[in-house]
């Protein structure tokens, strides 16, 4: 009789641990078998490597919504990637000062420059939108005041380069070209 307690005390040991081994391995399945792999359901995209980046792209996606909070980004909709743009602040060329004004621009956009380095050379440079060189020239004197007739050209951006030639410094302003 002694010998059936015995043999049952054992057989219950062996079933906890065999429910708990079960246990174990089940929730280590189920843990493993949610991903956070984005996937996108659309009716047409492709995705394009090469060693510079990648360009992935979808067709047909019709609902976008991004709900954010401190640590985490949902988003739905519209093949979105990982990466995330910050801005970063370059420090100011302290031999240079550069101020345009007025911005939106009608006719005249004028260009006030002043440097504390002797023997200067600065280089404006505008662009149009399309990437379209359509101005330059290279400043040597410590203060100028230039006044650029931007009147001929039709309402667009612009782009304005302002480069110090000596220590490579470029400052980039987004000039905005209006009609009244």
């Amino acid at each position: 009789m002694g010998n059936t307690i015995e043999h049952t005390s054992n057989f219950t040991k062996m079933k906890h641990l065999l429910l708990s081994l079960f246990l174990i391995m089940n929730l280590t399945l189920f843990s493993q078998a949610q991903s956070l792999i984005p996937d996108v359901i659309a009716t047409a995209g492709d995705i394009f490597f090469s060693k510079n980046g990648s360009l992935s792209w979808t067709l047909g996606e019709v609902a976008t919504e991004t709900i954010s909070a401190e640590t985490s980004l949902l988003t739905q909709g519209f093949h979105q990637s990982y990466l995330q743009i910050l801005k970063v602040n370059t420090p100011d060329d302290p031999l240079v000062d550069v101020t345009v004004y007025p911005n939106p621009v009608n006719d005249l956009l004028t260009i006030e420059i002043t440097t504390a380095e002797k023997d200067p050379q600065i280089s404006l440079e505008l662009f149009d939108f399309t990437g379209q060189h359509i101005y330059e020239q290279t400043i040597r004197s410590q203060t100028l005041t230039e006044q650029l007739d931007v009147s001929r050209f039709s309402s667009s951006l612009f782009i304005l380069r302002v480069i110090n030639l000596k220590s490579h410094y470029t400052e980039s302003f987004k000039i905005h070209k209006i009609n009244f």
